[in-house]
């Protein structure tokens, strides 16, 4: 383990302290999320805000980390707006102690939809080849063909734990 995370893990036996920690992130997550997305489509702050059905001034404190709270109209409108998947989930701290210790700029990277199907579709393609045209069956996380590792608990299997989602090895 790093230092960072042999920290956390020492700090996150305060669950006070954890679940601050890891809303703080969560907080500061999104807001990037946003703001690079948006600026990775070409959008102004005024091209999100009409697109999703709000005003520029909202999207402006959403980037700055002005609000306490977004709902899910929100968080859906946006999503909507930026062509990307929203995903909301609980999770072990095992695994937010790994996301927090992996954050990097390409980490936080959405890439456009069409994109992103392209190399699921490449991916899945890769491995059945791989696997000898058996059925493939990716798990939930990012999956990348450039070697990167797999987020914990995603991860590509010959056999279908559910729920998968089951692509045939054919291209």
């Amino acid at each position: 383990m790093n230092e960072l995370q042999n920290k956390l893990v020492e700090e996150f036996e305060d669950s006070a302290y954890a679940h601050g920690y890891m809303e703080g992130h969560l907080h500061d997550k999104l807001i990037a999320q946003i703001y690079w997305t948006r600026k990775e489509r070409g959008l102004t702050q005024a091209d999100l805000a009409h697109k999703a059905g709000m005003a520029q001034e909202r999207i402006s404190k959403i980037e700055s980390g002005e609000f306490d709270s977004l709902t899910m109209t929100t968080l859906r409108k946006l999503a909507h707006a930026l062509d990307v998947n929203l995903r909301l989930e609980f999770e072990p701290f095992s695994h937010a102690v790994y996301d927090v210790c992996h954050q990097s700029a390409a980490a936080l990277k959405i890439p456009a939809r069409v994109a992103s199907l392209q190399e699921l579709k490449s991916c899945t393609t890769t491995l059945a080849r791989v696997f000898g045209g058996a059925p493939i069956h990716v798990m939930a996380g990012k999956t990348t063909t450039t070697g990167a590792p797999f987020s914990p608990g995603s991860y590509v299997t010959t056999q279908a734990p559910a729920p998968a989602l089951s692509l045939a090895g054919s291209s």
